[in-house]
This record gives C-alpha cells, sequence and structure tokens, in this order.
C-alpha cells in the first residue's frame, strides 16, 4: 500500500489541543501492542483530519500508520471533526476546553443574534446535558465579544471559560448599552430635525432670517435652528444692553429731579427763616452771629427781595 502525503493538519484538528503527554504514553504502548486499530484521515489533499494523536503515537511505537481519505465538503469537515473529538471525550479535554474548541471551528458564520444556529453544534454523547449546553453558549458568546484568541486561551490551559465568560459577558453588556445609546441618540436626532423643521413651518420669523441665508449653509435643520437661536440669544443680549441703559439714564434723570427738588425743599426752609427775621424779636442778636461778609450778603439779599410779593 502506497503510504499517502501527508502536508499537515486540516486547520479545524488543530483547533483541539494534542493528547497530554501521559495519555499519548498510553496510547504509544497499546498501538506498540495492538497496533493502530482506527486508521489516520486525510482530507483529499492531505491534510489530517482526524488522528493526530494516534499519528505521532505510531511514531514513537514504530508502527506503520494506517490512512483513510474522507470526501466532503466544509460543513461535513467541521462535523466530522466536532464528533471525532466530543465523542469519548479524553480524559485532559474537560467540557469547557471542548466547548472552547468547537466554538473555534464553527466561527462566527454559525453565529446569529448572539446564539448558535439551529442544528449548527453537533449532536454528540453530551450534547444533551446541561454542563455542555452551558459550556457551548459561554463559548459562543466569548467569541461574539472577545474574539478566538480568547477561546484558545481556554483551549491551551492558560484560563478558564468562565473566566473569560465574565469578562465576555461585561463585554458585551458595554457593547449593547452603547448601541442603545447609539440608538436613542439616532432617535432623539430625528425629533431634533423634525421639531426644528416644525419651528421653522410655523414661525414666520424664523422662516425669514432662514430663507436669507444662501443655500446650502446648513447641513440639517437642526444646524439651521440652533444658529437662529444663537441669533436670537445675542439679538436679546444686545436688547438687555439698550434696556439696562435706558433704565439707568432714566434713573440718572430721576436722581437729579430729586436733587433739585431737595434743594428747592431747602431753599423752602431757609426762605421761611428769613421772612421770619425782618420782625424777629432777636433780630439784631442773631445777626451779631454771623460773620460780617454772610451778615452783609443776608442784608443786601434781604434788601433786594419784594417780600410781600413773594409771600402771595
Amino acid at each position: 500500500m502506497t503510504t499517502p502525503s501527508i502536508v499537515g493538519n486540516h486547520p479545524y484538528a488543530d483547533e483541539f489541543p494534542m493528547a497530554s503527554e501521559e495519555e499519548l504514553a498510553e496510547l504509544t504502548e497499546s498501538i506498540g501492542t495492538v497496533g493502530l486499530i482506527h486508521p489516520i484521515v486525510l482530507t483529499p489533499d492531505g491534510l489530517v483530519l482526524d488522528g493526530r494523536n494516534r499519528l505521532e503515537a505510531c511514531r514513537r511505537a514504530g508502527v506503520d500508520p494506517i490512512f483513510e481519505t474522507r470526501e466532503g465538503d466544509d460543513d461535513d469537515f467541521k462535523e466530522f471533526v466536532i464528533g471525532v473529538n466530543t465523542t469519548g471525550r479524553r480524559e485532559s479535554m474537560t467540557v469547557q476546553i471542548a466547548a472552547a474548541s468547537v466554538a473555534l471551528i464553527l466561527g462566527y458564520e454559525k453565529r446569529i443574534n448572539g446564539q448558535w444556529k439551529r442544528n449548527s453544534v453537533p449532536v454528540n454523547t453530551e450534547s444533551r446535558t446541561n454542563t455542555w449546553k452551558d459550556a457551548i453558549r459561554q463559548a459562543g458568546t466569548v467569541l461574539d465579544a472577545l474574539g478566538p484568541p480568547h477561546l484558545r486561551a481556554v483551549r491551551d490551559g492558560e484560563t478558564t471559560l468562565n473566566a473569560v465568560y465574565e469578562e465576555a459577558r461585561r463585554e458585551k453588556e458595554r457593547i449593547e448599552n452603547a448601541e442603545r445609546l447609539k440608538v436613542e441618540q439616532a432617535r432623539q436626532e430625528e425629533d431634533r430635525e423634525q421639531y426644528a423643521t416644525e419651528y421653522f413651518d410655523q414661525h414666520a420669523a424664523a422662516a425669514e432670517w432662514l430663507s436669507s441665508k444662501p443655500d446650502g449653509v446648513f447641513e440639517t435643520r437642526r444646524a439651521a435652528f440652533a444658529a437662529y437661536q444663537e441669533y436670537n440669544r445675542e439679538a436679546r443680549a444686545a436688547e438687555e444692553v439698550r434696556r439696562q441703559e435706558e433704565e439707568r439714564r432714566q434713573q440718572e434723570h430721576r436722581d437729579a429731579i430729586q436733587r433739585d427738588a431737595n434743594r428747592l425743599k431747602g431753599f423752602l426752609v431757609g426762605y421761611g427763616q428769613a421772612w421770619g427775621m425782618r420782625d424777629h424779636p432777636h433780630r439784631g442778636e442773631v445777626l451779631d452771629l454771623l460773620d460780617p461778609a454772610e451778615r452783609k450778603r443776608f442784608i443786601t439779599i434781604e434788601g433786594e427781595i419784594t417780600w410781600p410779593e413773594i409771600k402771595n
């Protein structure tokens, strides 16, 4: 029998970990004793689909391997590799490792709306157990949120599926919240655009302002409305400055009138006192208390006033 040319391992086969050294040693001893029972399965182009561990054990035991070729398409190869690696799963391949490997082989194309597509996960001896269902569900979430490198870390024993699933769950929640925020922001933008359109339709002054602007200066009605609001704010600010200036001017006028009125009241008080001084019983004594200049001024003013006319 001609030994087929082996060009390497199929990528799907390599998504499952090799057996542990202890398991390889047991397999080598078995093959060395009873020979190779199950042949190495190859693709038509010489890639190993199944039997990487048996092929290594044959090499160690010095036994010539036997081969068979499997025909099929990509989906057939996926189902086959998953089936032979998860049925009668060896001890070193935990459920979590097996689930991570399966998810790596199935890939994104078998995911939809955060779940595995119907019938995409091949049925095996564990497929109906809750442990397997939880593991394959977690592996799918990790694939969606974090990508293949995190699943390969589980496959290679660098971390656990539970650990990366918690990280993926938080990342998925973050992504979903960001998406909800994006949708909400888009909805709010639509609402603002609708409001701006209706505002310009319903307010003649705003419509006139907008029509005075060059075509295309505003990409959206929201942008035009924001510019119009700024224009209104500036106009209101200018009007407030004018109002305050007018109020200041009026207050200054009122203050000036009040000062004149106060001076007039003071004059009237002084006038009454001066009128009473004409027949004051102690006129001379009062005038003597003034300094000479004040006394002279008072007498001069008193002489110039026609008192009866002022009194009337």
